[in-house]
């Protein structure tokens, strides 16, 4: 509801900051980067919050994307291509272009897909797929906010970054 999402701590974080002269941006981790044309469309008011909702695609908890779109935030979609992921997991050929796209340098642990199949083992829905490509895919998408992130904050010193993670 729109009252709880008013209500979150990381609302009372980004108060904080911004009391303390910081100046804030809040990151998505469940819109792909390449929405940013969108976010800075709205931000030069050539979009009203409820047509970049409605070009978002209904994103994850719209309730606090509507109480995010304030002048004063910044806003930096920090996912990773929903198409790319989209391959990786159903294991079709990646193009030139899509390759591009995959973050380079990250090593996983030696555990991390084993941690990773027992957790989606667990999950009913996700079981249906193969679990290498689920775990590549998630590898790339965890992969790709990191990125976006670091990026972020070269770009934009001193500028305060609140993720929000799918399940934060």
């Amino acid at each position: 509801s729109p009252e709880a999402a008013q209500n979150q701590p990381a609302w009372k974080v980004v108060d904080t900051f911004q009391a303390g002269g910081a100046r804030v941006a809040l990151g998505w981790a469940t819109l792909p980067a390449s929405d940013q044309p969108l976010f800075d469309r709205w931000q030069n008011q050539e979009l009203t919050p409820e047509q970049l909702l409605d070009q978002l695609g209904a994103p994850h908890r719209v309730d606090w994307m509507r109480r995010a779109l304030r002048p004063d935030l910044m806003q930096v979609p920090l996912g990773a291509s929903r198409e790319l992921l989209l391959k990786v997991r159903a294991r079709d050929p990646l193009t030139d272009e899509d390759r591009a796209l995959v973050p380079q340098g990250f090593r996983a642990r030696p555990e991390a897909q084993e941690e990773f199949s027992d957790r989606v083992g667990a999950s009913a829905r996700l079981r249906r797929y193969n679990p290498l490509a689920l775990y590549q895919a998630h590898l790339i998408a965890e992969e790709s906010i990191a990125d976006n992130i670091v990026r972020f904050l070269k770009e934009n010193p001193g500028v305060k970054l609140l993720v929000f993670l799918p399940n934060d």
